[in-house]
């Protein structure tokens, strides 16, 4: 019992040893480990933070949900860059939109056009 013990000790006493005698080397490797375990804890917590925040807006939308937009949710600030297909796509009008609410909420949901949102009251059969 004695021997293993012995050993350990002997173990420990070499390890301190060499930390005194190659301090800028123990520095320099505490100081990786600790930004390496910084940098893995950044990134979870961002990874975390997109998730949440994906799950939000997909929480807030719904499934039951429809929208219609006249350009894609991040459009460039110059609409000149948008392809020509993008750009000569009309307006929607208030007759059309009620038009299209009309047609879209007879089954339970909401419908979003310019901003403005509506919602049915008679539930999904």
């Amino acid at each position: 019992m004695a021997a293993p013990l012995h050993a350990a000790r002997e173990g420990w006493r070499i390890a301190l040893d060499q930390l005194r005698a190659n301090k800028l080397r123990s520095a320099l490797t505490i100081l990786g480990v600790v930004i390496g375990i910084a940098t893995v804890m950044a990134m979870a917590s961002i990874v975390a933070g997109f998730r949440e925040q994906i799950v939000n807006t997909l929480e807030v939308v719904g499934p039951t949900t429809f929208r219609v937009l006249r350009y894609f949710g991040s459009t460039p600030l110059n609409p000149d860059a948008l392809p020509r297909e993008v750009r000569i796509r009309p307006k929607v009008t208030a007759p059309e939109a009620k038009a299209s609410r009309r047609s879209i909420t007879p089954r339970s949901g909401r419908s979003c056009f310019n901003g403005s949102s509506t919602a049915a009251t008679t539930p999904v059969t």
